[in-house]
């Protein structure tokens, strides 16, 4: 038996821990561990590619709007503000 955690299996220090939103750390299986909060991480991050990929395809978002400063947080708000 190994005496360090495998990959994603190390516990949340409790700084980190401390600042996930109650809500969050509610649905999570306790211990929480950094996979978890990867895990939860990615499925908003796919979540939100689903939502913006169709309308950058299509050409309804332009490099412009993609870059802007606007659009840039919006997107991380929508990625991590929900963690």
């Amino acid at each position: 038996m190994p005496l360090t955690p495998g990959y994603g299996e190390t516990p949340l220090p409790h700084d980190e821990l401390a600042a996930l939103l109650p809500e969050v750390v509610e649905v999570l299986d306790k211990p929480i561990t950094r996979a978890d909060v990867y895990d939860l991480e990615q499925g908003l991050q796919d979540q939100v590619f689903d939502l913006l990929m169709p309308t950058a395809v299509e050409g309804s978002l332009s490099l412009d709007e993609l870059l802007s400063d606007h659009f840039v947080r919006d997107l991380h708000a929508r990625m991590f503000g929900p963690v």
